[in-house]
């Protein structure tokens, strides 16, 4: 079976299923942690207290707090290329 992106399989959909997806997609992201996020794209804690700057144990300190500042997460998602 040919992989196809998920964008181009969004496109093919009608618009009331595209809005559902695209809704539920927003909604799982929100809800992960910043831990499942540096996984999902693959990066270790080390490689991104290289990108921050940082130690590793900040990291692991930063990805355990419940409450963050919004300065902490824009870095943190900008170093996962978001």
């Amino acid at each position: 079976m040919a992989s196809r992106k998920f964008s181009e399989l969004l496109k093919k959909m009608p618009e009331a299923s595209r809005t559902r997806v695209e809704t539920r997609v927003r909604q799982e992201l929100l809800e992960m942690s910043l831990r499942e996020l540096r996984q999902l794209v693959g990066k270790t804690q080390t490689d991104l207290a290289d990108d921050l700057e940082t130690t590793q144990g900040q990291v692991s300190t930063t990805e355990g707090r419940e409450d963050h500042l919004l300065s902490t997460l824009r870095r943190y998602v900008a170093a996962l290329g978001g």
